[in-house]
């Protein structure tokens, strides 16, 4: 069975990112629609709070760091 993906830019263009592999993931159509209503374009830092703020449980925290 052939399986539809969307083209998914781990960082948004409108954030200085670009159409390179390394940028692109390839998901499904419902996945990529899910992440944009759920953050819009939104910056990993935004990304986190919300997540915090909203769907983790309180004794966690989901925290952004720079890859070394």
């Amino acid at each position: 069975m052939y399986r539809k993906t969307s083209r998914h830019h781990r960082r948004p263009v409108s954030h200085g990112g670009n159409s390179k592999t390394y940028n692109i993931s390839y998901v499904s159509p419902q996945a990529h629609q899910a992440w944009h209503r759920l953050f819009g374009n939104s910056k990993p830092q935004e990304i986190a709070d919300t997540i915090n703020a909203v769907w983790l449980d309180y004794e966690f925290e989901f925290i952004v760091r720079r890859r070394k």
